[in-house]
């Protein structure tokens, strides 16, 4: 015999051997596809008695002492123990009586372990032994039912579910058994399908005859019900929601909690049914169907701890069941050939319509687009929805309903100086619109293609458009920002994977931008061009009048200028010399430069928004739009005067005004090292794209780079016309600006293929870190570039010894700099390094 024939016999005497109920073991969380295999055993049904409790029944009690003899049941458990030598006990799970355990290809059987909720599965060896295990599962089922069926005790089960059935002698049973036998009483309820209806129909009975004792522990109980552990558990909080039920059950748990008449807090079932307005005009199933929905809701309002999980991403048992509602009943709505299109016609065909023909109808369309967006739901099952929405015409529905709104609003700001309630109305029904467009976006970037269609068709009154419109007319922060976020979900949108690749999607967003930029054919002004005449108005009315812009027009001018920085940040090559046309043709950077002149420290902020925008113009390195930037009186040289002309820098505005003069030497620097790279062979380094750093320039914009150089030609002219003051006042930016003035293209290159190393990086920003805050007047303690990051520790601990130090030795120069390392200039410069984006004043300027 062979060594092969041996192993096979061993082989075949070894399987002879092994239980028929071996298997492999494998878990799974639900929900998932992966499977983790826990190991090899042997799996057996064991049945085993279990104590439970005492007998504390009143008939219990022997020669005046309680008889605590423990109570046995049977419980039943399906069991794995490992066949190596150890014999550990890889499961051991009590088997339910629900019908959770299913086989697969005859030798596999899977269920759901309730009290782990995890998918389980085990693997047999053999179909035999799955049968063997899978029958006597089947046996005590059968059993176990048929003796709770019966009402028959077996083997100690457990004596008091017969005093369990909804009654008034067996409520103090009942309430312990809440919390006595919390588990056995669970599973009671939860087998007893009408048990919470036989609870309340026993809480009417007690109301009638006044009883007001047992209607207190009929509350208590229901009360308890909906607490852990047993509001974890569907079947039994379904009951609370069945339509027979819950509206009774509300009106027990109010009454449980205190709310018995108006004064105390009850709403009746009347007030409830009657918020919701029904402008659909939905059948009575859907109302039927709503109703539920909204006193689920009323139900979770009541018990908001116990019933509602602080996380989002895990909903409660009863948020997803409010969650499968909704979106019945929205797959029912969207469903339906007739029920939106019919009352989106009515408004659409209407040449005037007012704000109540469709004020209920848009809301309740924004909850719809709402609820779809927020859910965790898959992706597949909002995009659905959304479909069926569009096919049904929701897009026009919203333009009618945005120009009306609008319209309405204008009128109300002509002929009412003080708020009226028809004006906010129309502010929230914008919103309203907003909010459903960024909702439809957000989810479905496709349905960018229905409102391109829309402005092509009818470019004066399109939603595009009106979206513009309605940033230049709202005064309210909450509207201006359900308009901007709308825009933003036009022409940014959220960051999907299915999305990300898609072409077709860019180029609708570019589409998009150049309808806002350029404008429509025929049309005299685009619709961009009217969201900065606004932002100039604004501007000079205030700067004409001497005074200081009101909170709303500063909340319009804000919004206005964060809208047209999303459109420059995103807009494409070929459209920034239309771009750069509108803001020049609106005179905005110059108001806007007028308006910086103000030293008002009280238009900071504002100021400080000003400074980005013209950051965000100028960081895309464009011929077309740094024209902006040329002359002596263009808005750069406005925030470099504002620079220089004002000791106090330790705010935001002066930071934001540092920001972009350091991003202006930055532009240059990228802008050299970028023109050697076209001269450059075609093979590329693997390090260029990393190399950039925070350069945001690509091969699309290399294209629009003229020669010479428009960024070094800005930075050029104000050097010239500042070099020496600047050379005064700040002179570490002074040194930045020469320095990057002259490097040479090769240089720049070189610098980049430095700045790859972390460990440069690291120590060039925490060296610009220390500068920046003494330029800016921050009293830091300087850490010296050379020094070991291990130091740091020990550096801290010794700064309160060393600076006490200081100032006992220092006598009379008091002006001196606290922790300064070194009184020599050079050194200090060594030390701080050559690239930051501003420079240490010097020890001896300072001391002079």
């Amino acid at each position: 015999m062979n060594e092969d024939e041996e192993d096979t016999v061993v082989q075949s005497i070894e399987d002879f051997f092994e239980p028929l109920t071996k298997a492999k073991l494998f878990t799974s969380i639900s929900g998932e596809q992966s499977w983790t295999e826990i190991g090899v055993g042997e799996v057996t049904v064991s049945i085993e008695p279990v104590a439970f409790g005492s007998d504390t029944s009143p008939n219990s009690r022997v020669s005046g002492r309680l008889n605590r003899t423990p109570k046995k049941k049977r419980i039943a458990k399906l069991v794995m123990v490992a066949l190596d030598e150890t014999a550990d006990i890889l499961m051991s799970t009590p088997i339910v009586l629900d019908d959770i355990y299913s086989t697969q290809e005859g030798a596999i059987l899977v269920w759901t372990d309730p009290e782990l909720g995890q998918d389980m599965a085990c693997s047999f060896n053999v179909q035999e032994g799955c049968d063997e295990i899978v029958h006597k599962i089947r046996m005590y089922q059968q059993e176990e039912r048929g003796a709770r069926a019966s009402g028959r005790l077996t083997d100690g089960e457990d004596h008091h579910r017969h005093k369990w059935t909804a009654s008034v002698e067996n409520l103090p049973a009942i309430l312990d058994a809440v919390g006595a036998y919390t588990r056995d009483f669970g599973w009671y309820v939860r087998d007893h399908g009408d048990y919470v209806g036989d609870l309340v129909g026993l809480f009417e009975q007690c109301q009638a005859s006044r009883d007001t004792e047992h209607m207190e522990m009929v509350g208590k109980i229901l009360v308890a019900l909906l607490q852990t552990p047993f509001n974890t558990e569907g079947k039994i909080l379904s009951q609370f929601v069945s339509n027979e039920y819950v509206d009774r059950c509300i009106d027990v748990l109010q009454y449980a909690l205190g709310k018995r008449d108006k004064a105390s807090g009850f709403i009746s079932t009347e007030e409830r049914r009657a918020s919701f307005r029904n402008p659909c005009h939905l059948s009575a199933a859907l109302q039927a169907q709503v109703h539920i929905l909204y006193a689920a809701g009323f139900l979770k309002d009541l018990f908001p701890l116990s019933l509602d999980e602080g996380d989002p991403m895990c909903s409660s048992v009863l948020g997803s069941f409010m969650l499968r509602i909704k979106f019945d009943i929205m797959r029912n709505i969207c469903a339906s050939p007739e029920t939106l299109p019919k009352q989106f016609y009515a408004i659409i065909s209407k040449e005037k319509s007012s704000l109540d023909e469709f004020y209920d109808l848009l809301g309740f369309v924004n909850d719809m687009t709402k609820t779809v967006k927020t859910s965790v739901v898959p992706l597949d099952d909002k995009e659905g929805l959304l479909y069926s929405l569009i096919e049904k015409d929701v897009f026009p529905f919203l333009r009618k309903a945005l120009d009306v709104s609008l319209s309405i609003y204008q009128d109300e700001l002509v002929s009412n100086k003080a708020p009226t309630e028809e004006l906010d109305k129309a502010g929230r029904a914008v919103q309203m619109v907003a909010d459903t467009v960024n909702s439809c976006l957000s989810v479905l970037p496709v349905a960018r293609e229905d409102l391109l269609l829309d402005a092509a068709e009818r470019p004066a009154t399109c939603t595009l458009g009106l979206l513009l419109r309605a940033a230049t007319t709202l005064r309210r922060g909450a509207e201006l920002r359900a308009v901007f976020d709308a825009v933003q979900s036009c022409c940014v949108g959220l960051i999907q994977p299915l999305y990300a690749t898609n072409p077709t999607v860019a180029v609708k967003k570019q589409e998009i931008l150049s309808f806002w930029v350029r404008g429509s054919l025929g049309a005299s002004d685009p619709p961009l061009f009217g969201v900065m005449t606004t932002i100039v108005e604004l501007v000079r009315g205030a700067a004409g009048e001497g005074r200081l812009p009101s909170h709303g027009e500063e909340i319009r001018i804000v919004y206005g200028l964060k809208l047209v920085q999303t459109v420059a940040e995103v807009v494409e090559e070929r459209l920034c010399s239309s771009l750069s046309e509108t803001v020049d043709r609106a005179a905005l950077f110059t108001s806007l430069g007028l308006f910086l002149q103000r030293p008002v420290r009280a238009l900071a902020n504002l100021q400080s928004s000003i400074i980005s925008l013209v950051s965000t113009f100028f960081s895309r390195c464009n011929t077309h739009l740094l024209k902006l930037f040329q002359g002596e009186q263009s808005i750069v040289s406005v925030a470099m005067e504002l620079l220089l002309s004002n000791p106090q820098r330790n705010n935001l505005l002066f930071c934001a005004v540092g920001h972009l003069f350091d991003l202006i030497c930055k532009c240059v620097h990228n802008e050299k090292s970028q023109s050697l790279l076209m001269l450059q062979s075609s093979t590329r380094s693997p390090y260029v794209h990393e190399l950039r750093n925070e350069d945001s320039m690509s091969r699309a914009d290399l294209g629009s780079l003229s020669t010479p150089r428009a960024c070094e030609k800005v930075l050029l002219s104000l050097h010239d016309v500042y070099g020496e003051r600047m050379g005064q006042k700040l002179p570490f930016l002074a040194h930045k600006v020469t320095g990057v003035l002259h490097q040479t293209p090769e240089e720049a290159r070189h610098q980049d293929e430095e700045t790859y190393s972390i460990a440069s990086t690291s120590e060039r920003q925490l060296s610009e870190y220390e500068a920046l805050a003494t330029e800016f007047g921050l009293d830091v303690e300087v850490l010296s570039a050379t020094e070991p990051m291990l130091d740091i520790s020990q550096e801290i601990s010794s700064i309160h010894s060393s600076s006490s130090d200081e100032e006992e030795g220092e006598g009379d120069a008091t002006h001196a700099p606290k922790h300064s390392r070194s009184d020599d200039a050079d050194g200090q410069a060594t030390a701080i390094g050559k690239d930051p984006s501003f420079k240490r004043q010097r020890t001896e300027d300072t001391v002079a």
